[in-house]
């Protein structure tokens, strides 16, 4: 399994599937000139000498085979879909540059293993996989990556699933569903306007995205998810890596987007019951 990861996460690094590049990349990492390789080929080799002095001892197969820091949680262990579900998160990684700037090589070792967790649930009923995910979406929150990231990457999933042939379950629908619950108070045109703001008032983003970011964090406040934006507001306006002006910018966007968006009690937008989905699951309990 770690082996598998692995393979892919080095594939997907260097563009290419080509055995000899990849074996030549494995044994001497440094040499491929590609940023953050090492790191990766470091921790995946970790990975396959605990694999191979445990063995397979029967039990079902957890995240610490491709994160040891990530704990002991239950994830899938069929080949494609780790290797599909590695694609997906190194494609979202790339479309939102924060994750990298924010997080290096450590913040896509936990987007595989996040993958890899999320697979498990495509057959579980919308209401059962969305429980879930909303525990995952807050303590990702709170650590500076709001859930409309989670909407990307189970789009990503989804795309990466179907591409390789396999059915995505209900993933899209859980996508739709955390969409669902912020569009009433900061939908996509809302982030839109937050990204033109950038562009008029901020000399140099720390980040691309920066807009839709920052919208992003007041809409976990605004639908319950989280009680604050700082997670990602204090990176965004850190002196290290923002002007003064820029970061007096910033905040007053995120007021901007508070100021324009649908309050708990007036949404921007009323829901339907149609598209109504059971918020009666919020908070989980945690991962199955």
């Amino acid at each position: 399994m770690a082996a598998v990861v692995g393979v892919e996460r080095v594939a997907c690094l260097l563009g290419t599937e080509d055995p000899a590049a990849l074996r030549a990349a494995i044994l001497e990492p440094e040499a491929a000139g590609v940023v953050h390789l090492p790191v990766v080929v470091e921790q995946v080799l970790d990975r396959v000498d605990v694999g191979l002095l445990t063995g397979d001892d029967g039990r079902p197969p957890t995240v610490a085979s491709i994160n040891a820091e990530a704990g002991v949680h239950h994830v899938v262990s069929e080949a494609g879909l780790l290797r599909a579900g590695t694609r997906a998160a190194h494609a979202t990684m790339l479309a939102h540059p924060y994750y990298e700037l924010r997080y290096g090589a450590r913040g896509l070792t936990w987007a595989v293993g996040d993958s890899s967790w999320l697979l498990g649930h495509t057959e579980l009923t919308t209401a059962q996989a969305l429980h879930q995910v909303l525990w995952l979406s807050r303590l990702l929150a709170v650590r500076g990556m709001p859930s409309w990231l989670m909407e990307q990457h189970l789009d990503s999933l989804t795309q990466h699933l179907e591409e390789a042939g396999y059915d995505p379950g209900v993933l899209p629908e859980v996508a739709q569903a955390l969409r669902d619950q912020r569009a009433p108070f900061v939908d996509d045109a809302l982030m839109a306007d937050a990204a033109s703001w950038v562009a008029d008032a901020v000399e140099a983003p720390p980040a691309p995205q920066a807009g839709w970011l920052v919208a992003a964090a007041e809409a976990d406040v605004l639908t319950g998810l989280i009680s604050s934006s700082t997670p990602v507001l204090e990176w965004f306006t850190d002196p290290v890596r923002t002007s003064a002006h820029d970061a007096a910018a910033l905040r007053d966007i995120g007021r901007k987007v508070l100021d324009a968006a649908g309050s708990p009690h007036q949404p921007r937008r009323i829901v339907s019951p149609e598209e109504r989905h059971d918020w009666a699951y919020w908070p989980p309990a945690g991962r199955t």
